[in-house]
């Protein structure tokens, strides 16, 4: 049974990783939409010219907000435009037949644009830390816990993009509900300004929801401000939360739409 599925997840991922060089550009344009970290190390940076803001200078904004643009480039997932375009267009009703889960086929595919698309943020960040001299404030040491916590901030995301994405099963309008996602993502995450630089109560009523621990925690965990464990238990938490929900969601979504006539 698992090399079935080990074989079945490989050819699909060849599928997969076919199709995103095919579209190259669409993926690109992913990484252009979600260059708003870049801008605001800039913003942020040259208001920290004059003297260190929140304890910050110029140069730990540009280490700041390039580590937070790699990370929110892992929290990409566009699971919900898929859903709602195979349910608009009536081609839904084939994955009740398939004897796969929906939810293999889109983490493969999701793994494909990754593998397309993440060289490319690595090499920007690289590179913008060696021309910062942000590079200096990266401590080898504290990287595998870093790539740990972009795989669960992954994981976070596309569980939740996945769980939004059945809802189309029953609305219409869940599109717009994926972009408030993204926006409480870059805000309350800490892509646009860090978190620390926010009053302490609200600091810790945005640290019971799941974005501050999809960016800004991977970011302070590689700054050596945030300790390890005690954020991949809230990570793995919440992702355990997604996980039931959007199996919940499936059981359900799958009798409703094949009952209306998908």
């Amino acid at each position: 049974m698992i090399a079935h599925w080990m074989r079945f997840s490989r050819a699909y991922f060849r599928t997969s990783f076919a199709i995103m060089l095919e579209y190259r550009a669409t993926v690109f344009l992913w990484i252009l939409a979600g260059i708003t970290p870049l801008i605001m190390m800039f913003v942020w940076g040259h208001l920290a010219a004059d003297g260190p803001v929140g304890g910050r200078d110029p140069k730990a904004f540009y280490f700041y907000f390039l580590v937070a643009f790699l990370a929110s480039q892992c929290c990409m997932a566009w699971v919900v435009w898929n859903v709602d375009f195979q349910v608009r267009a009536g081609t839904y009703a084939i994955q009740l037949l398939r004897p796969v889960d929906p939810w293999l086929e889109e983490l493969i595919e999701n793994i494909a644009a990754y593998s397309l698309r993440l060289p490319f943020n690595v090499a920007i960040v690289v590179v913008g830390l060696l021309i910062s001299g942000g590079w200096e404030l990266v401590v080898p040491s504290r990287l595998p816990v870093f790539v740990l916590a972009l795989i669960l901030s992954w994981q976070l995301m596309f569980n939740m993009n996945y769980t939004l994405a059945l809802l189309c099963l029953w609305s219409e309008r869940v599109k717009s509900v994926d972009n408030w996602i993204y926006f409480m993502l870059f805000t309350l995450g800490g892509a646009i300004f860090p978190l620390d630089l926010l009053p302490p109560a609200l600091r810790e009523a945005i640290a019971w929801m799941p974005f501050p621990w999809m960016v800004s925690f991977p970011v302070e965990l590689l700054a050596g401000s945030a300790q390890a464990w005690p954020g991949f238990a809230v990570q793995a938490a919440w992702l355990a939360v997604m996980v039931v929900c959007h199996r919940v969601l499936w059981a359900r979504g799958r009798k409703h739409f094949g009952a209306v006539g998908g």
